[in-house]
């Protein structure tokens, strides 16, 4: 390779900056968030029905709402301390 191809190989950065790989972090953590929640409402679905004898149909419709609202509050935007505090 040339000198003059090396010099400009080495100039282009590995990992450019860019929305794009920024917005793709973005959708690897929420895809994790999402699936660490479905996880945890799927085991409390399940123990619910074995531990505390809770029928088929509303411990899925319990864990399914309990998993829609954690998805919706983790993927919300972020709020400050004092709108949290209200929540209370």
């Amino acid at each position: 390779m040339s000198s003059a191809a090396r010099a400009v190989i080495d100039d282009i950065p590995e990992q450019p900056d860019s929305s794009a790989a920024d917005a793709g972090d973005a959708l690897m953590i929420a895809g994790e968030t999402v699936l660490s929640i479905t996880a945890a409402c799927a085991g409390i679905r399940t123990q619910m029905v074995r531990d505390q004898g809770w029928g088929e149909e509303f411990a899925e419709a319990f864990a399914q709402d309990l998993a829609r609202g954690l998805v919706n509050r983790a993927m919300a935007p972020a709020q400050g301390w004092t709108s949290e505090l209200e929540g209370l």
